[in-house]
């Protein structure tokens, strides 16, 4: 089997709609607030980003994630990635400056299992929300797409021609359409 390839602009491709970035906010006495992930929908590659403050992460290791696809996809965890502080991606993944779950904790006030996937938190039912999520893309179920119902009926029936109502003008607006 060949060794794995990661390459950063594929991976941001592959997973557009799925790339989040922590936010850390102080107060205004200068004390750090709990973190907040937030979508990235301006990452559209590695140029888009600092590389010497800021890493892009798989939130699940990438290695682990393409071995092992069909066991994470069965349990509803699809992978993302997050540009997190280079220092702090460090500290949560590199043997060498790892700090500890209480450590991690006690610096970032977020917990390394909701940046990172790791099977033993899994197990007691720990890991990051973001996983489960399919897409940070809107997305529109059937009551959403009912609006255009009539456009469809119009269409069908061989009328294509459309006019919008002007939305600055509520005379104008016809009760029940979208």
């Amino acid at each position: 089997m060949s060794a794995l390839k990661k390459i950063m602009n594929e991976e941001i491709q592959k997973y557009q709609g799925r790339i989040y970035y922590l936010e850390l906010n102080q107060d205004i006495y200068g004390n750090q607030k709990t973190p907040a992930i937030k979508p990235a929908d301006w990452i559209e590659n590695t140029k888009c980003y600092d590389h010497c403050s800021f890493e892009l992460h798989h939130v699940i290791k990438f290695t682990n994630f393409e071995k092992n696809k069909n066991w994470y996809i069965e349990r509803g965890l699809n992978m993302c990635l997050i540009l997190i502080p280079k220092i702090m991606h460090q500290h949560l993944e590199n043997p060498m400056y790892e700090l500890t779950d209480e450590e991690f904790y006690n610096k970032y006030l977020i917990h390394k299992y909701e940046l990172l996937f790791i099977k033993s938190e899994y197990d007691k039912g720990n890991y990051p929300a973001i996983l489960t999520k399919v897409s940070n893309l809107i997305s529109f179920d059937d009551v959403d797409l009912s609006c255009f119902a009539d456009c469809e009926q119009r269409a069908e029936n061989g009328n294509d021609e459309f006019s919008f109502a002007d939305p600055f003008n509520a005379s104008n607006q016809v009760e029940g359409v979208c």
